[in-house]
């Protein structure tokens, strides 16, 4: 017991704030502080993976469209040996066909300029468009030669 005859265990000490020292009033705070930074960046991650994924559907979706268009250039080829030659109309298919592939090939270029996977896939279109206008104008050259029967 102290000198005053009171319990040291209730005595009030002096410079203490009633309500606690700021570090236990605002103790909150710094783990609320810590989960909503860590909230925030979770839905940035969040945002830039799905952004990342919708770039590489695009592309996927380019690359099926540049098939497409490959496999329609393929049977206007052989539509073009069955009929020993190029129609008019099939020219004109062969036109809007080889505008859409070097359409989606520039779409794809714009889509990610800087991949090495875009740039052999472009490479090979270049390489298949040449060879492809080869073909055509091989089978005009045939149909001016062969007239019809």
């Amino acid at each position: 017991m102290s000198n005053t005859g009171e319990d040291p265990s209730r005595s009030v000490r002096v410079g203490r704030y009633p309500g606690g020292t700021g570090v236990r009033r605002f103790g909150w705070l710094f783990p609320a502080v810590v989960v909503v930074l860590g909230a925030v960046a979770t839905a940035v991650i969040i945002l830039l993976l799905r952004n990342y994924a919708n770039e590489k559907n695009y592309q996927r979706l380019l690359l099926a469209q540049l098939e497409a268009q490959g496999h329609r250039y393929s049977a206007l080829k052989w539509q073009a040996i069955s009929e020993e030659g190029l129609s008019s109309s099939l020219r004109e298919e062969e036109q809007v066909t080889d505008d859409q592939l070097t359409g989606l090939s520039k779409q794809l270029v714009q889509a990610d300029p800087n991949s090495s996977a875009t740039l052999r896939v472009i490479r090979a279109f270049e390489t298949y468009d040449s060879a492809k206008d080869e073909e055509f104008r091989h089978s005009k050259q045939v149909k001016s030669i062969r007239p019809r029967p």
